[in-house]
């Protein structure tokens, strides 16, 4: 079942993957839908010739306030990318309403 080259952290993350998979249990804590806005720039034109908004959508521990997911994606880095978080949402956290989302406005 294990690979000669995996680590003792692998093979218990596999076996845990394998149970849940059997079991039909979801993860040992409550997950969190995040969308994130970020801003990507480059120095290279071939990767991006303008400055582009991407927007992420993200599934973290519920736990996790909407700051710290930010902070936790703007501290990532790519090679020839350079990019910035806008926005953090997250519809399950009561900081975040609908009807308040002015692209759920345009949207109606």
């Amino acid at each position: 079942m294990f690979t000669k080259n995996s680590s003792d952290k692998s093979q218990i993350f596999a076996a845990w993957r394998e149970d849940v998979s059997v079991s039909g249990a979801g993860a040992p804590f409550a997950v969190s839908f995040y969308s994130l806005r970020l801003r990507l720039t480059s120095e290279d034109p071939i990767i991006i010739k303008t400055r582009r908004t991407l927007h992420l959508g993200l599934c973290f521990p519920r736990s996790c306030t909407p700051r710290a997911v930010g902070a936790l994606v703007a501290g990532t880095s790519a090679p020839l990318l350079r990019h910035a978080v806008l926005a953090v949402r997250s519809p399950d956290h009561a900081a975040y309403s609908y009807i308040q989302d002015n692209t759920f406005r345009v949207l109606l």
